[in-house]
């Protein structure tokens, strides 16, 4: 909850600037500034799945959801999101679930 408040706040700030935010670096300040007030949620599990999993939503959803698009009929078109979000999440946890 504390990282996904943290980075709304960090993407609303930026946009009230006027500039675009990207949500790799939206990512890193947040993880970089929870670390900074209590280091030992570098050694919490959540900290950890919570971390991997937004990181896989971010740099591989948008790719599988675009290469599962191109594998289904047209009509069911909308359920490559619904495939693709799951399946980056767990694909960049499963390290951490092992």
């Amino acid at each position: 909850m504390v990282r996904a408040v943290l980075m709304g706040s960090t993407t609303l700030l930026i946009r009230q600037t006027g500039e675009r935010s990207r949500a790799v670096g939206v990512l890193t300040f947040t993880l970089i500034v929870m670390l900074a007030i209590h280091p030992a949620w570098a050694r919490s599990i959540g900290f950890q799945f919570s971390a991997a999993a937004t990181a896989g939503l971010i740099l591989s959803a948008p790719a599988l959801e675009h290469r599962i698009n191109h594998l289904l009929p047209k009509r069911l078109n909308g359920l490559a999101a619904a495939i693709s979000i799951p399946l980056a999440a767990l694909t960049w946890t499963l390290p951490l679930q092992l």
